[in-house]
């Protein structure tokens, strides 16, 4: 089974798997985890899901 990574839910991911938490590309411990709106991911960004 395939599962996407829950960042693809925030409206802070870009091109190339970056956001504002983890601008050089986010970690693939963090694309595994599960998260829920409001939780900070690093350096105090939360995560905003997309409507």
């Amino acid at each position: 089974m395939i599962k996407i990574p829950y960042c693809l839910r925030c409206k802070n991911v870009r091109k190339g798997m970056v956001c504002d938490a983890y601008p050089d590309r986010i970690p693939e411990e963090v694309l595994s985890k599960e998260k829920k709106e409001g939780t900070i991911c690093n350096n105090n960004v939360g995560f905003v899901k997309v409507r």
